[in-house]
């Protein structure tokens, strides 16, 4: 019997404030930004430790399957997953199997 598979994440939006060069909007992490409480099947998609002497940082991926193709989670967007807070890598994209995909990455270190 499987159980309920999705896991709570969280959608964070920074507010926006224009480039001092371009005046172009660009996102505003110094506010508290948005948030909006999804679910979503989590996958995890690999991690990266470069073998060098000194100290790197640990890369990790989480692939997020969404049950619909219309979540609103952009390219400037971060994600809440499992108390990690990630960024958004590339564009969401619809699956036709899942809904949406979104590539999340958290580096550390």
């Amino acid at each position: 019997m499987m159980l309920d598979a999705y896991e709570p994440v969280v959608r964070l939006r920074a507010a926006t404030k224009a480039d001092p060069y371009s005046k172009k909007p660009v996102p505003d992490w110094s506010v508290p930004p948005s948030e909006l409480s999804l679910s979503a099947l989590v996958g995890n998609a690999g991690s990266s430790e470069p073998l060098v002497p000194d100290r790197t940082p640990v890369e990790a991926d989480y692939d997020l399957f969404f049950d619909s193709d219309s979540i609103d989670i952009g390219p400037n967007d971060r994600i809440l997953v499992r108390g990690d807070v990630c960024t958004v890598q590339g564009k969401p994209f619809a699956w036709p199997l899942a809904g949406m995909v979104v590539q999340a990455k958290i580096r550390e270190g």
